[in-house]
């Protein structure tokens, strides 16, 4: 779709199906606003993070050439690891996910060269809504030269996909 149906669409919720709309509704461009509402603070506190990851991993999925099944897969895990503080809550979590996806998660403590694409995929959009690359078109552009700056930190294959992805 190419025309705007709604100027405004609110949430409310923020969970999965919350984050899971707002990714339709942003990629069929049916609306130019989206807000929403979480009950607790706590949900509040932790969403937009969460969100921003999942977006963006998924996002950088499709570029990657993932197909369908593995994107929305990879979009769950990293809503999952983006509510995980620290290793600790990062296993606690990779228990609610299939095994595949688990291993995505849990994969990030390894040695760069040994992690699944999935993984280097998670990382990368991970540091880049840590940098504040989804707040606005400046932070995007100032996350973006930090990835670059941080070397082989970084998979170079997906920092480029960002990259394209920013640029469209």
């Amino acid at each position: 779709m190419s025309s705007v149906h709604y100027q405004r669409v609110a949430l409310i919720g923020l969970g999965l199906i919350g984050s899971s709309l707002a990714h339709v509704i942003r990629r069929e461009k049916l609306s130019p606003v989206i807000t929403g509402y979480a009950k607790s603070a706590e949900t509040r506190a932790t969403s937009p993070d969460s969100r921003a990851l999942s977006e963006y991993a998924g996002l950088l999925a499709g570029e990657m050439g993932l197909d369908a099944d593995r994107v929305e897969r990879l979009r769950l895990a990293a809503y999952v690891y983006g509510t995980a503080d620290d290793g600790v809550q990062a296993r606690v979590a990779a228990g609610a996910l299939d095994g595949e996806s688990a291993e995505w998660i849990l994969a990030d403590s390894r040695p760069a060269e040994g992690r699944p694409l999935e993984t280097r995929i998670l990382h990368t959009a991970n540091a880049f809504v840590r940098a504040g690359g989804h707040t606005s078109q400046a932070g995007a552009g100032r996350a973006l030269a930090g990835l670059f700056q941080a070397g082989d930190k970084i998979d170079a294959d997906c920092l480029r996909a960002l990259e394209r992805l920013l640029a469209a």
